[in-house]
């Protein structure tokens, strides 16, 4: 939390060091507590990107020696994958017949990054990629007779999740300069670089630290739980109409799309 990032970027933002500092003043407590709140200040920022946020980040990564990417650091789920070509997102199509096992990586399934990415062997035909020809008759028509035959490939390439590696894993035909396109959802923190809070949010991430810190106390009452909890969820129904995308007028256009005139006879 140490970490400071450019004063423009936390424009409209607080950064979670200061929800925590803030939290801790509130029961004129010392930074001897600062560790445990940032735990509960990480949970509670988690929960509201995963319920009200819901971030979705977009990175272009380099392929590995063996054809994969690995997940960013704050990776939950993937939205697309794909390359960009002319501006526009190609997509890769899932296929779980590709293999995971390595057999030039080592007992604990570490891959030496300088092997050469999996070639095919010379005289071998590519089995994603199989052509039929003369099935056209002489005026340029199909003639049938040959079902289930045809290009074996969606012209991108193939992927599968390695989630005991956190990587996506590629066919080997992709080419290895290939630039993957990720959009994925993120769980909003990265240890690396300053966290930061939507204004909007901020009180909610604090509230969620005094929750805790009473919920785990032994000396807190069963009313001074609830109290926190009702205070918690207050906040929490104001921040999702204020981070809420559809206004009044979205509504009503909304209305006036659906409507239709209905004749009677």
């Amino acid at each position: 939390m140490s970490l400071l990032v450019e004063p423009d970027r936390q424009r409209g933002f607080q950064s979670l060091d200061q929800c925590i500092r803030s939290a801790i003043m509130d029961i004129s407590a010392g930074l001897e507590r600062y560790e445990q709140f940032k735990h509960w200040a990480i949970e509670g920022y988690r929960e509201l990107h995963f319920d009200l946020i819901q971030e979705v980040k977009t990175v272009q990564l380099p392929l590995t020696a063996w054809k994969a990417v690995e997940w960013p650091v704050d990776f939950v789920d993937w939205a697309m994958i794909g390359v960009v070509i002319n501006n526009n997102i190609q997509c890769f199509t899932n296929d779980e017949r590709i293999s995971l096992f390595r057999e030039d990586a080592d007992e604990d399934g570490v891959i030496d990054e300088l092997v050469a990415p999996a070639e095919l062997p010379v005289g071998d035909v590519p089995t994603d990629r199989l052509w039929f020809y003369n099935q056209l008759n002489s005026n340029g028509e199909y003639k049938g007779g040959a079902f289930g035959l045809t290009v074996k490939s969606n012209g991108v390439g193939y992927y599968k999740m390695n989630r005991e590696r956190k990587e996506i894993q590629f066919s080997p035909t992709v080419d290895s300069d290939t630039l993957i396109y990720l959009e994925y959802i993120s769980d909003g923190y990265n240890p690396k670089v300053s966290t930061t809070v939507n204004m909007y949010a901020a009180k909610l991430v604090k509230l969620y630290i005094h929750w805790m810190r009473l919920n785990y106390s032994v000396s807190a009452t069963i009313a001074q739980k609830e109290e926190a909890k009702r205070m918690y969820y207050v906040e929490y129904g104001k921040v999702q109409n204020r981070l809420n995308p559809i206004t009044v007028a979205d509504v009503l256009e909304c209305a006036r799309d659906g409507y239709r005139l209905i004749s009677s006879y």
